[in-house]
């Protein structure tokens, strides 16, 4: 069977399950209990675009309810290899927890797993054609809460950010994750990367140094702010560069949690 073939038989399973089988449906997205919470990404043009079934709502996510004897990352892994068939590659694939929250209104666990899909052709077919919802996604950020509670509304966006920088957390020195992403991958997620702290001291010196020019070009008499200048600039760098190291190891420690 071919892999076109074989992606119109799923679709045509999953859209009849969701006309016949309104009890699991129902199940699914109205029930209380623990559920896992799926997130598929992909890149598209050198931008992360968020996958979405054409069940799902526009602002809704993909969630499975949790098996007491399955363990949640294999609950996900068996949908979404159920979800795309023969078209899956998990050796290419990541799937992660990257979060966890508690819905009050629907009694709720949610488990969230954010699945990185490689980019591929039949993609944009499927998109295309109506068997997957493709949308780039532009400039998301995470909500907090306070110092003891969580924020008390989160969007889909919101979770998806907070995935997002934890999976740019993770690519600076988990080896299994960096061995999956690709050099495009790696690019975008720096930008969502923290600055380190000596960022900011780094610019600083910079412009000291780029005054203690002009000074000296401009008025070559007056040695006395150049004298200043050149014995403040070992201080500048010996404070940004412990900066740098506190930063490193603060995003390593954060980044095992």
């Amino acid at each position: 069977m071919s892999t076109i073939a074989y992606a119109d038989e799923q679709l045509a399973q999953t859209q009849a399950q969701g006309r016949d089988n309104s009890r699991t449906y129902l199940f699914t997205n109205e029930s209380s209990g623990t559920f896992c919470e799926i997130l598929l990404v992909t890149l598209e043009s050198n931008q992360v675009a968020f996958l979405r079934r054409p069940l799902d709502g526009q602002a809704a996510s993909w969630l499975v309810p949790h098996q007491p004897d399955m363990h949640p990352n294999d609950t996900v892994l068996q949908h979404v290899t159920a979800l795309f068939g023969e078209v899956c590659e998990p050796e290419a694939s990541i799937v992660h927890s990257t979060s966890w929250r508690y819905d009050r209104q629907m009694g709720r666990l949610i488990l969230t797993y954010l699945v990185v899909l490689p980019q591929r052709t039949w993609m944009c077919n499927w998109a295309a054609t109506g068997r997957m919802r493709m949308e780039r996604i532009g400039a998301i950020e995470k909500v907090q809460g306070d110092n003891l509670f969580p924020p008390q509304h989160m969007k889909r966006d919101a979770v998806l950010a907070h995935a997002l920088d934890h999976l740019a957390l993770l690519s600076r020195d988990d080896r299994g994750i960096q061995a999956v992403l690709t050099p495009e991958w790696m690019g975008i997620l720096q930008t969502r990367l923290p600055k380190p702290a000596g960022f900011v001291q780094f610019a600083a010196l910079e412009r000291v140094q780029a005054i203690r020019s002009n000074v000296s070009d401009a008025k070559p008499g007056v040695t006395s702010f150049t004298a200043i200048f050149s014995f403040l600039e070992p201080f500048l760098r010996a404070f940004s560069l412990l900066s740098d190291i506190f930063a490193d190891r603060s995003a390593s420690l954060t980044s095992r949690l």
